[in-house]
């Protein structure tokens, strides 16, 4: 009986000691899923090309801009070219939208005009 009892232990401590590694090597897969697919979607967004003009679509080192959309307290907010308050605040939680943009909000994507503004801003809050 006390033979048994033993070799039921034993078989617990296998079961629970595969649980946990496979428990672990879950976790790193996923941790480093998370974070190849965050510098996938930085390259991305760095050679991303607007296929009718050529150009590309997040090129913030243009100096003719007119606005910056980017992230105010965790809102879209909209400011002017060389001002340090927001002229407009959308109640667009920054966090709800998908990793590409919180990316560019948080590095503020230059606007040249009111045009592409109101057609960036309508697609951050539809």
């Amino acid at each position: 009986m006390l033979n048994n009892l033993n070799n039921f232990k034993k078989t617990i401590y296998i079961i629970l000691f595969f649980f946990i590694i496979t428990s672990v090597i879950v976790f790193i897969k996923k941790n480093n899923k998370n974070n190849f697919n965050k510098e996938i979607q930085e390259e991305f967004i760095k050679n991303s090309v607007n296929i009718t003009t050529s150009e590309p679509i997040y090129n913030n080192n243009n100096n003719e801009y007119q606005y910056i959309l980017k992230d105010f307290q965790g809102k879209l907010a909209v400011f002017e070219k060389d001002k340090k308050d927001p002229e407009m605040i959308f109640d667009v939680l920054i966090e709800s939208l998908p990793e590409i943009d919180i990316i560019e909000l948080k590095k503020g994507l230059k606007i040249k005009d009111e045009e592409e503004l109101n057609a960036r801003i309508e697609d951050f809050i539809s």
